[in-house]
């Protein structure tokens, strides 16, 4: 009977070792999911922010080519007007006229 005791004792400590165990192994494990919900959440978020900046730059580069296009036209009329005669006389003109403006 005295064996049995102590065996059931025994027993009864490393159940209890092991239940202290696994609930600290719980314990463990819930605090890891929270820090990757934490960090999916915090990917999430960062992948959002890349989304707009990625649509914020690809409207700036349209605006770009489109703003490269307009110039391109105005240099291709600038170009016409420097070219002749009349042209360069208006801008003479222009420049004398702003000099006396100042």
């Amino acid at each position: 009977m005295f064996i049995e005791r102590a065996d059931g004792n025994r027993l009864e400590k490393d159940y209890q070792e092991i239940k202290t165990k696994y609930d600290e192994m719980i314990l463990t494990n819930e605090k890891y999911r929270k820090e990757i919900e934490k960090y999916q959440m915090n990917l999430l978020e960062e992948k959002d922010l890349l989304e707009k900046i990625q649509r914020y730059v690809r409207k700036l580069e349209l605006q770009n080519e489109y703003l490269t296009r307009e110039n391109n036209e105005y240099r291709k009329k600038m170009a016409l007007i420097k070219d002749s005669g009349i042209g360069k006389i208006a801008i003479k003109g222009y420049h004398l006229l702003k000099r006396i403006v100042r």
